[in-house]
Order: C-alpha cells, then sequence, then structure tokens
C-alpha cells in the first residue's frame, strides 16, 4: 500500500473520531472573535458629525461679533479750523480768570474770547463747515453770529455787518459770514477789532486752541 494512501486512511479515521470536537471549537471561537469585534466598536466613541446648517449660520453671527468687538472702531478726524480773519493778529487775549472793567459804565467781566485786531469791513469767515444758531445785529453785540462747528459753538461779535444768515443755515469753511466792525459795545474802548468767543460742552476756551 501507498504511503498516501495510508495518511488518507489515517486522516479520515482521525476526522471520524475528532471531527465533532473540532468543529465545536471552531464555532466557539467564532462566536468569541463576534464578542470582541462587537465590544471593541462599542468602545470606540462615535464620530463627530458636522454641524447642521441651522448650527453653522448660528455660528457665523457670532464669529462675526467677535471679530467686530476686535477690531477698533475708526475715530472721527479732527476739525479742520481756518483763522476767521485773513491776518489774524490777536489784539487782546482770552482770559477767563480776572475780571475788568468794560467800556460800558459800571460793567466788569472777564474775557471769555480772543479779540482779533481788524480794519473796519474785514471780512469774517467761518472756521470750519457747521450750522448757523443765531444771526442778528444789536446795540450791545454788534453784528453777531454764533455758528456750531460739531461740538463746538463759535461765537463772531462786533462786526459793522452780517451776510443774510437765519438758523439752521449750512456754511462752509471759509465762507464770508460778516465784515468786521468796532466790536462789542463792551470793548468799544479798543481799537476796531473781531471778538470770538468759543464754547465745547458749555464752557469757554481759548479759541487759539483751535487754532494752533
Amino acid at each position: 500500500m501507498k504511503k498516501s494512501d495510508q495518511f488518507r486512511k489515517k486522516s479520515a479515521a482521525w476526522l471520524s473520531m475528532n471531527g465533532m470536537t473540532l468543529l465545536t471549537i471552531l464555532c466557539v471561537g467564532t462566536v468569541i472573535g463576534s464578542a470582541a469585534w462587537t465590544h471593541q466598536l462599542q468602545q470606540e466613541p462615535p464620530a463627530p458629525t458636522p454641524p447642521s446648517g441651522q448650527a453653522q449660520s448660528a455660528a457665523k453671527p457670532m464669529q462675526q461679533s467677535l471679530k467686530e468687538a476686535a477690531t477698533p472702531l475708526p475715530q472721527p478726524s479732527e476739525i479742520p479750523w481756518v483763522s476767521p480773519l485773513e491776518d489774524a493778529a490777536v489784539q487782546k487775549p482770552f482770559n477767563n480768570a480776572r475780571m475788568e472793567a468794560s467800556a460800558l459804565p459800571g460793567l466788569w467781566q472777564v474775557h471769555d474770547g480772543v479779540d482779533f485786531q481788524t480794519e473796519t469791513g474785514d471780512m469774517v469767515r467761518a472756521m470750519a463747515d457747521g450750522v448757523v444758531k443765531e444771526a442778528y445785529t444789536d446795540e450791545i453785540s454788534g453784528g453777531l453770529v454764533v455758528i456750531t462747528h460739531g461740538k463746538y459753538t463759535v461765537t463772531y461779535a462786533g462786526m459793522s455787518l452780517i451776510s443774510p444768515l437765519k438758523p439752521g443755515d449750512p456754511v462752509l469753511s471759509g465762507q464770508t459770514i460778516g465784515y468786521a466792525g468796532d466790536g462789542p459795545a463792551a470793548e468799544r474802548n479798543q481799537p476796531s477789532h473781531l471778538h470770538l468767543e468759543v464754547q465745547s460742552d458749555g464752557e469757554n476756551i481759548d479759541p487759539m486752541t483751535l487754532l494752533k
């Protein structure tokens, strides 16, 4: 008998005796492997899902708000002031710390503006773009124009003649608003001049601080 035939007969005899045991081992191994695989899947965290369209829409305004908060807002530029006169030589400076006698009998006052030397008839011009608040002529103030330039209120007083302006009219920087005269009545002990006052937040300030 050939060796190959002997081997086949021995293998068949062994399988006949141990086949059931081998099948049982294979089945048990399969069950254990499946259970281990299932357990591993359960232990792994679920993959993250992308946010829905609604969540993305809600996130965009939040990101935009954070970006805007981190971006400093631009600050408004300073007003470009021009001199109210072609040749604005100071005749009497600002001084609100000392009372002094005026040209009117018994009237003492601080000088809360600046007097600019003029010749009668010199053109007076707006120091910046603005809006007319008051415009009139009387015995005390002479020709007077009050203009708001942003947060500043500027009074141009003591003029001999004012331009035909009324409250609410817009004016442009450098626009002629009147002509120089003798100054307000309380200052007519001085040569011809323009009296200029500037207020900011209700307080008089030195007009020269704007013209530097």
